[in-house]
C-alpha cells in the first residue's frame, strides 16, 4: 500500500530524508556552508513534498564530528544556515536528527558505538516518539543501503533509494522493495502523480 497523508488523526505522516546525496551534493564530510550545495531542484522537491501534507524530517549520520574533521558547533552553524535558506523558500523542516558518533573516531565523547547511527533506526524512532509520526504512512528517502535499512528497521513502509550520480551507489539494490529514483525531485513528481 502506498503511504499517503493522513486525515482526521493525531498521527502525522513524514518524509524522513538523509541529507548528503539527497538534499545536497555529497562531497564527503561537509562541515561548513561554503561546502554545502543543494542538488538541482532539491528545494522545489522539498516544497512539493511539504505541500502534499508530509512533515519533513532530516536524519543524518555525521561521523565527521567523531573523526575530528569538523566540530559539533561547525555542524550546528551549517544546519542553521541551510535551514534558513529553506525557510526563505517556504520550506519548513520539522526537525533535524543527527548521529555524530563513530566507534573508530578520535574525538571524545563521540567515538562510541551508539544506537542512532544508520543503519540502526534510532534517529527515526526518536523523531517518531517526539512528534507522534505515523511510520506506516511515511517514507524514508536515502542514497545508501544503510538509509533504506534504517527505514525498514523502524517500520517505515515507503522506502526510496535515490541513485544520484553524485554518490557512490551499488548497481544492485540490497533492498529490492525500495522504489528507485534519480533525484529527490523525480520522487516528488512521482508521489504528486500518485496522490493527485
Amino acid at each position: 500500500m502506498l503511504p499517503t497523508p493522513l486525515n482526521n488523526t493525531n498521527l502525522k505522516p513524514a518524509i524522513f530524508l538523509d541529507r548528503d546525496g539527497v538534499i545536497n551534493y555529497d562531497y564527503g564530510y561537509i562541515g561548513t556552508y561554503e561546502r554545502f550545495t543543494f542538488l538541482p531542484n532539491a528545494i522545489t522537491a522539498l516544497k512539493c513534498l511539504q505541500d502534499l501534507g508530509f512533515a519533513l524530517v532530516i536524519v543524518t549520520n555525521q561521523s565527521g564530528i567523531a573523526r575530528g574533521f569538523f566540530s559539533f558547533d561547525d555542524y550546528h552553524r551549517l544546519t542553521q544556515a541551510y535551514i534558513k535558506t529553506l525557510l526563505q523558500h517556504d520550506v519548513q523542516i520539522m526537525d533535524v536528527f543527527v548521529c555524530p558518533h563513530y566507534a573508530s573516531g578520535t574525538v571524545f565523547p563521540y567515538n562510541v558505538k551508539c544506537a542512532c547511527r544508520k543503519p540502526l533506526p534510532g534517529l527515526i524512532k526518536r523523531a517518531t516518539t517526539l512528534y507522534s509520526l505515523s511510520l506506516s504512512h511515511s517514507f524514508m528517502v536515502g542514497d545508501k543501503d544503510s538509509d533504506i535499512e534504517a527505514g525498514q528497521a523502524a517500520g517505515i513502509t515507503g522506502l526510496v533509494k535515490i541513485n544520484s550520480s553524485t554518490t557512490n551507489t551499488s548497481t544492485t539494490l540490497k533492498y529490492p522493495l525500495a522504489l528507485q529514483f534519480n533525484s529527490l525531485y523525480d520522487f516528488s513528481m512521482w508521489l504528486t502523480s500518485c496522490i493527485s
